[in-house]
């Protein structure tokens, strides 16, 4: 396995600028419901253009082509100045992504960030909306997408000339599903299979009706494995896998990890910096390399080989 030796920070740092969110997944392993209870914590535009600028400067890795920043939530794009981060972050020479939900994606939206937005990853776990409004991948109101419209929106996305990733978490609810069609309609160029995660804090209220045994889990991925044949990078990442892989900044602007099952937060990045606060969260290299988290971020394509269930 070709392994970066890391510096401070892996190939891929996740911004998660908000919580507020127009779905109610049951899932959602980030409310943040542990933070403010008087406020809503957003991450303000001047704080995020500073973290940006010091993650930018952060030395990489001889083997590591650059680094990419996801712009996460909550829903990032009902964050007002998304657009202009993204534009930032690409002055800064780092590869862009923004992970949501799609239905606030349009495609004046998308043209707003065209030449700067390098990947689009859409979460989705249904492509029927009574599955999804069973899953709270809905507005309250009851409003959610069905597969035309995403189509719709991967159409949009391939407009801009972005890449495209799916991200499906597999709980419950949907574990018995058949995503081969859809997916070889979309065509991403990787597809992200999470299992359901308890994050104490975060999830409470369902996480026990939704979570499955890690074979459950392992069954869904191995029914979708003809599509790695097909061309389409299938990654399939268990609790295990998922917990203290990921580099993520909060909404307000703190380092943090589920390594233990429930958020646990650095100091603030721009009280104590960039290094410091990392140094402060777990973060384990060696499943950020085992889920093919170092792949190329221009192409999609992984280092080297990895097998489609990480161990």
């Amino acid at each position: 396995m070709n392994t970066f030796a890391y510096t401070t920070l892996p190939g891929t740092i996740n911004l998660f600028v908000n919580f507020r969110c127009n779905y109610r997944c049951k899932h959602c392993y980030a409310t943040f419901a542990d933070l403010s209870k008087e406020k809503i914590p957003e991450l303000g535009m001047n704080e995020a253009v500073e973290i940006l600028s010091l993650i930018a400067r952060e030395q990489l890795a001889a083997d590591m082509p650059a680094r990419k920043v996801t712009f996460v939530g909550g829903e990032p794009t009902l964050y007002q100045g998304l657009p202009d981060l993204v534009k930032f972050a690409k002055q800064l020479g780092l590869v862009t992504a923004v992970i949501t939900n799609g239905l606030t994606l349009t495609p004046k939206y998308l043209e707003s960030m065209v030449g700067c937005l390098d990947w689009v990853g859409l979460s989705i776990d249904a492509v029927t909306p009574g599955l999804n409004q069973r899953i709270g991948r809905a507005t309250p109101a009851g409003r959610s997408l069905d597969s035309a419209a995403y189509l719709n929106r991967v159409a949009a996305i391939r407009q801009i000339g972005a890449q495209l990733k799916i991200n499906t978490v597999v709980s419950s609810l949907n574990c018995q599903a058949d995503f081969g069609e859809f997916i070889l309609q979309a065509w991403p160029v990787r597809w992200k299979l999470l299992q359901v995660t308890p994050v104490a804090g975060q999830n409470d209220q369902f996480i026990r009706l939704l979570e499955i045994h890690r074979s459950i889990f392992e069954q869904f991925a191995a029914r979708h494995q003809h599509l790695e044949d097909k061309g389409i990078r299938v990654i399939a990442e268990p609790v295990e896998t998922i917990r203290g892989s990921y580099a993520m900044v909060s909404p307000d602007g703190r380092f943090f990890d589920s390594s233990t099952g429930r958020h646990f937060y650095s100091q603030r990045i721009l009280d104590v910096g960039l290094a410091a606060a990392f140094s402060q969260v777990a973060f384990d290299a060696a499943k950020y390399d085992g889920r093919d988290g170092n792949y190329d971020p221009f192409t999609g394509s992984s280092q080297s080989f990895q097998p489609l269930l990480a161990a």
